[in-house]
């Protein structure tokens, strides 16, 4: 369970990485002036980090990591084809409510949802990118109301799918239950 629970929080944090840098890339986001040109000691302490935090986790791995590595493969693989594709289908949902918009835009607005689900500690995360998918409305070009009523959709379907697959497993198990409770009659 906790090497799941690793495997998909860096999964989710490598996409939306990925996401940044691919915005930084294609100048959808620009950095403040002093990030813009870092120094040689910016990016040597950068190197340092990056250098020991590598070295922390080849050295640790065997303690963070208990599985096997074929199989944490493709745990990590399967989280990452899950967020691929859930993040594609909410990409195109959106698209299908406001053709008008352009895709940079939605991405923009996919990579705020991506980091808020990512934040530690922080409730309704859900609650959060819904407040502020609306005030980014007007920086996406599109109505508040319209937003609000698609990320209300989008919340609400999700709970719901939840809510299913809940009771469809807790039926299954009360099922497999009985099933092992029955005596084997002859």
């Amino acid at each position: 369970l906790k090497d799941n629970i690793i495997l998909s929080s860096t999964a989710s944090t490598l996409v939306a990485a990925t996401l940044l840098l691919l915005f930084l890339a294609a100048g959808h986001v620009s950095l403040p002036e002093k990030w813009a040109s870092p120094g040689l000691l910016q990016i040597s302490i950068f190197s340092v980090c990056l250098i020991m935090l590598g070295g922390i986790i080849i050295k640790f791995r065997k303690r963070i990591l208990f599985q096997e590595r074929g199989k944490n493969i493709r745990i990590f693989t399967l989280h990452i084809f899950r967020l691929l594709i859930v993040q594609g289908i909410q990409l195109l949902q959106w698209m299908v409510v406001m053709p008008e918009i352009p895709i940079d835009r939605w991405f923009t607005l996919l990579a705020v949802q991506i980091i808020i689900t990512r934040i530690p500690l922080l409730p309704s995360r859900d609650l959060i990118f819904f407040g502020t998918g609306i005030e980014m409305a007007v920086t996406i070009s599109a109505a508040s109301s319209t937003i609000a009523g698609m990320l209300l959709t989008a919340t609400v379907i999700g709970k719901l799918t939840n809510l299913m697959i809940f009771v469809l497993m807790s039926l299954l198990q009360r099922r497999t239950a009985q099933a092992d409770a029955e005596p084997i009659s002859l």
